[in-house]
């Protein structure tokens, strides 16, 4: 796990913001490798900010503090992740949570 994250100190006197990079899973891992990943984001979110690419709906949902959805490489949306699962603005950004398609 430790070779999975590379993490980069800010710049300037006190070197904030932190922010961490992690390399592409390719596939989906197991749900034990998932649990760890996800605790070890709770774990840094506070001193780092962690951006996450994922087509993981509930993922998203259980670790994004802010999330936005594109659409042929448009951001459609970009909101609070409790605002964008429980009253979305817009309808393609519904359509996809609900798995109406994707």
């Amino acid at each position: 796990m430790r070779n999975f994250f590379k993490f980069h100190p800010g710049s300037g006197p006190n070197r904030t913001p932190r922010r961490g990079r992690s390399r592409g899973l390719g596939a989906a891992p197991d749900p034990v490798s998932t649990s760890k990943i996800e605790g070890l984001i709770f774990r840094l979110k506070s001193q780092y900010t962690i951006m996450i690419v994922t087509h993981d709906v509930q993922q998203a949902a259980r670790v994004a503090e802010k999330t936005g959805f594109f659409l042929n490489g448009r951001m459609v949306e970009i909101d609070s992740t409790h605002r964008i699962f429980t009253n979305s603005a817009g309808k393609r950004t519904e359509d996809y949570i609900t798995g109406r398609f994707g």
